[in-house]
This record gives C-alpha cells, structure tokens and sequence, in this order.
C-alpha cells in the first residue's frame, strides 16, 4: 500500500508494522550496501545492530570477503534500489523512507564503484555512465536532501583519522559543483541548507566562509572568481548571508588581493573609483551612496575584518575623506554615518606615518553633495569648488580624537607636527604649496592643543619625545637670538 501524497497526516501502518518496516529497509541498506563498504568509510555495523554478539559475526563476514565479491555484490543490490526508486511513485511511503534515512549510503555506493581504488581487484565491468546518471537522479530528485547529506558527509571525513583519500577528494568535487553552479544560485542552496539545520553563530560563519574563500584545485583562482563573483555581490545584500560573505571577501583578499579588486571591489567600491578616475561630472545617485555606505559598514564590522579596513585607508583614504567634505556641505542625513565608518576604518591605523602621509599628500576633489528638482540627492563633480583646508583640519583632528585608545597617537602627532613646523627651513617637507600646508598643519595642531590643554598628563607620559623637541626647538631659537 502506498502514501500518495507526502503530506498526508493518515496514518498507513500501525506502529508494529511500521516498526517491521523500518526494520526491513535497515537491514537490506546493512547487508546490501553497508556490509561491502570499503574500509574507512564512516559508516559501522555497530551503528545499525544493538546486538554486540550480531556485530562481531558480520565484522568477520566482513573481513572474509574479497574486494571483488565486495564490488560485485554492492552493485547487484544498488542496480536493484535505483531501479525500484526510478519506477515507482516518488510519493511512496517506502521510497521516502529510504530517501529520507538512507540517501548517504545510496550516495556512497555510487562514489565507492565510480572511484574506489579496490576497483583494479575486480574482474567486474560496472558502467560509469551508468553510475554517474544514477548519481544525478539522485541529487535531481532530492536536491536539498541531497546537499545536505554531501555536507553531513564532508563533516563526518574532516573528523574521521582514517577516511578514504579519495572519497574526501570527491566530497570535496560535489561541494564545489554546488558552489559554482551554472544557475548562480549554488552559494545560496548551499547556505541555506547549513543555516537551516543549526542556530547561527560567528564560528559556523567562519566554518562556511572557509568553504567560499578556498579555492578548488580542478580550478585556476581566476576561474573561481568568474563562477562566484556575481553570487557574492548579490548575497552581501541579504541580511542572512551578509556575515558569511564579508568573512569570505576579507579571506579571499588575502590570499587573491588583485582578483577581489578586479571582480568584487570594482562593484562594491564603484563611488570611491569614480571619484579617483571620474571621467564625468555624475559620480553616483543618493541610492547607490545608501548601498556602497551599507556594503562598506558590513564590510569592516563584521568579525572584524581588518584586512579590508588596513586596504581602504592605505588605497581609499583620499576619496574617503573628500566624499565626507562633501557630506559636510550638505544637509544629508548619511554625514554622521558615514563619519561613523571612518572612525572603524581609521581604527586599524597606530602610527603617525598614515596621519602624515594623509597631511601632505591629500588632494582636493571638488565634489558636492546636493539635490536636485525631485530633491534626490547626487555626488557631483564641481569643477568651480573651492578647496575648504579648515573643514579638512577639523575631520582629520575629529577622527583622531574619536579613535579608541589614542591618547599616545594624539601626542606623538601633535609633537611630530610641531618639530615639522619649527624646522621648516631645515628640512625639504615643503611643496609649491608651503603656505596651505603651514596653514593645515598649524589648524592641527591649534585643535590638539586645545585637547592637549586638559590633559596636560599626556606629556609626562611621553617624557622623551616631549623633551626631544623642545631640544629642536632649542637648537634653532639660539642662533637665532645671538642675532
């Protein structure tokens, strides 16, 4: 008698019989398939027999058998299972039994006759071709099902000592079919599935990211990324695998830096590149701002990526600080979150060299932040602007002072800046543009000595630079006063 439908709640057997049932299909799955797996694979009789004295029987059954008898019997009993599963109604009760409990051994005697290496002691011919449509069926008709047991077993290999070298390798295979699948959706099938079956958390987040960020070996890096880019930039917009996916990016940006740049940076830092190489007026809508500020929030808080945070600031830290000027002569909401995203990604910095460096090599773009007849914002480009070096001042000595434990980088800049500017006419620092930098070092410093004035404890604590300078200082006022 069959179930014809799934979800039917009638019930089709009582509890004795179904217990035979059950019973039945534990022991065809145990002495057809089970018995004649190779060794290593997961799999123990014990797991199925609860009668120790039973167990010790079939080990030795087991161990009598040769490679050959192994292969040819596990072969004759899958033949037989695919072919019932093929005819029958998909909805039987028995065939969704046997999909829902025993799918893993289905899947792993199809693996074992494609690839085991016992294979070369058989006399016995088994069609590849054959396996290998079984295989697909298998995973057409139970894809979710199917994923999920691949991943079961992937777990299970990864902590088993003595697991077959080649069935982890095809483990492996299927995992990154999945990944790369021609219908852009592999990533996501394949989340989803782990996400649904355990309660989130950072470290299975990582688990999965490792998955994403590796690789495979059939592939060249470049491959990889033409397989998964698309899928990556899509899912950092879903607030489920958004955690996942900036683990990956910040992953694969250490070990692939120029193809993360080239595939995924290229999209998700579309405003920083156009400000940089703008061949136009237009830089972005108000909405693709949203985006790129979202992305770029996801991108440096979640876990925390330090890697993305130390790239944007060492590449981006001149567009990054003009779009905030721009912000700042607008009305726009976005300002105070946007600075909130500078203070994470200034975070990694702890050496004055990065301060400098952004101090006398920052370039002016002229961008505005304006609405327009539909009061929709835009980033433009306004050749006619202005340079503002006091607003310029004011962010650098506001992100400075918004850093967590920057109580040594605030003295050390502020007494680096002042022997800058008291050895002026020692040291060549100075450009065609000495006048704009006097005035933006001297800004600096009036801002942090205004800081400095109520905590005054931070020269004490950094004594010798203190004193450093004013030997500087001394060296070149007494010339001078002799005079």
């Amino acid at each position: 008698m069959e179930q014809q439908t799934i979800s039917s709640h009638i019930p089709l057997f009582s509890i004795q019989d179904e217990s035979i049932l059950s019973r039945s299909l534990s022991f065809v799955i145990l002495l057809g398939l089970i018995l004649h797996f190779d060794e290593g694979i997961y799999h123990s009789i014990e797991n199925y027999l609860k009668n120790s004295n039973s167990s010790i029987h079939l080990l030795k059954l087991k161990t009598n058998l040769t490679h050959s008898d192994r292969m040819y019997s596990l072969n004759e009993i899958l033949t037989i299972l695919i072919k019932w599963l093929k005819t029958s109604n998909i909805n039987s009760f028995i065939i969704q039994r046997l999909y829902s409990y025993y799918l893993l051994e289905l899947i792993l005697s199809h693996l074992q006759l494609l690839y085991s290496p016992n294979l070369q002691y058989t006399s016995t011919q088994f069609s590849s071709e054959n396996l290998q449509e079984n295989l697909l069926y298998l995973q057409t008709n139970s894809s979710n099902l199917f994923i999920q047991q691949i991943l079961l077993l992937n777990r299970l290999l990864s902590t088993t000592i003595n697991s077959p070298i080649w069935l982890k390798n095809r483990c492996g295979d299927f995992l990154t079919s999945i990944l790369i699948n021609k219908n852009n959706q592999g990533i996501r099938q394949l989340f989803q599935i782990i996400l649904d079956s355990t309660l989130p958390n950072d470290r299975l987040y990582t688990s999965m990211a490792q998955i994403l960020s590796k690789c495979p070996k059939q592939l060249q890096p470049e491959e990889y990324f033409q397989c998964i880019k698309s899928q990556v930039i899509e899912l950092i917009h879903d607030k489920r695998y958004m955690p996942i996916i900036c683990i990956s990016i910040n992953e694969l940006l250490k070990k692939y830096r120029n193809l993360v740049e080239k595939e995924i940076f290229s999209v998700l830092f579309q405003p920083l590149i156009s400000c940089r190489n703008s061949s136009s007026d237009f830089i972005c809508t108000e909405e693709q701002l949203e985006v790129f500020l979202n992305d770029l929030s996801n991108l440096i808080i979640i876990h925390p990526n330090e890697q993305i945070r130390i790239y944007l600031y060492e590449n981006y830290s001149n567009e990054l600080i003009n779009i905030y000027l721009a912000f700042e002569r607008s009305l726009s909401a976005l300002k105070m979150k946007y600075f909130n995203i500078l203070i994470l990604i200034f975070s990694s910095i702890d050496s004055i060299e990065y301060f400098e460096k952004l101090i006398f090599h920052f370039q002016y773009l002229p961008l505005k932040y304006l609405p327009d007849d539909s009061s929709n914002y835009h980033l433009i480009v306004d050749k006619d602007l202005e340079n503002n070096p006091e607003i310029f001042c004011q962010l650098i000595t506001k992100i400075l002072f918004s850093l967590e434990n920057n109580h040594q980088l605030i003295i050390k800049l502020f007494l680096h800046l002042l022997q800058l500017l008291i050895t002026t006419n020692e040291i060549s620092i100075w450009t065609e543009q000495i006048n704009m930098k006097q005035f933006e070092i001297m800004q600096i410093l009036k801002h942090i000595m205004e800081y400095l004035t109520d905590h005054m404890e931070l020269f004490i604590q950094n004594i010798d630079d203190t004193i450093r300078v004013i030997q500087v200082d001394e060296r070149i006022s007494l010339p001078r006063s002799e005079l």
